[in-house]
């Protein structure tokens, strides 16, 4: 039986966890789908070209929003051509965030994410911030001097960097708040690349 893991991303390969991923299954063959310039449908045939005929997906996004479960329903289109597994997002609850912010925070660290319409509860009582021209947070940081900000996002691109430094980072400093921009993503963290793939090792 030939055996693949498919990780599906937006926009950009995730160079170091398709190399810890070449490590760790070595009796798989591995593919990336970037769909911002890649078709599934394309990619699903290359895989039935290649004989695979058992697939493990890992739709690489930090929630499941809509383009996420867009590709997750794409991918089950194909379940009469392969046995599929189809894992979780990074994020799906509290305790999947507090996996997250274990590596990532501390008490003082702004999380920006993405626009959309997603669950805050997971998030507990952390700062988290939707790129865009909202500045509230501002509000609930009465007292402090210093915050993090960093990208709960799989890489940043415009959004991030822009709005940040645009938008959050002058609001803060505005108030007498020091704030100290992280440029990276989580496909650039070692540690949670290592969760991710502890995760499909227990799945």
């Amino acid at each position: 039986m030939k055996k693949a893991i498919v990780v599906i991303t937006l926009s950009t390969k995730p160079t170091k966890l398709i190399n810890k991923l070449n490590i760790q299954f070595s009796n798989y063959e591995i593919f990336s789908i970037i769909i911002r310039n890649e078709s599934i449908d394309e990619k699903i045939l290359e895989l039935k070209n290649k004989n695979i005929n058992n697939i493990i997906v890992l739709p690489l996004f930090v929630y499941a929003g809509v383009i996420c479960n867009k590709a997750i329903n794409d991918i089950k289109k194909y379940n009469n051509c392969f046995d599929i597994k189809i894992l979780k997002p990074i994020i799906n609850n509290k305790n999947d965030f507090d996996e997250i912010n274990k590596i990532l925070g501390n008490s003082n660290t702004i999380y920006c994410i993405h626009r959309s319409n997603i669950d805050f509860k997971m998030f507990g009582n952390s700062l988290i911030w939707q790129t865009g021209n909202d500045t509230s947070i501002v509000n609930k940081l009465k007292g402090i001097k210093a915050v993090n900000i960093k990208a709960l996002m799989i890489s940043t691109g415009y959004h991030f960097q822009n709005d940040v430094l645009n938008i959050l980072k002058p609001a803060l400093e505005k108030n007498g708040i020091r704030a100290n921009v992280e440029y990276n993503g989580l496909a650039d963290n070692d540690e949670i690349m290592d969760l991710i793939v502890r995760r499909i090792v227990n799945e």
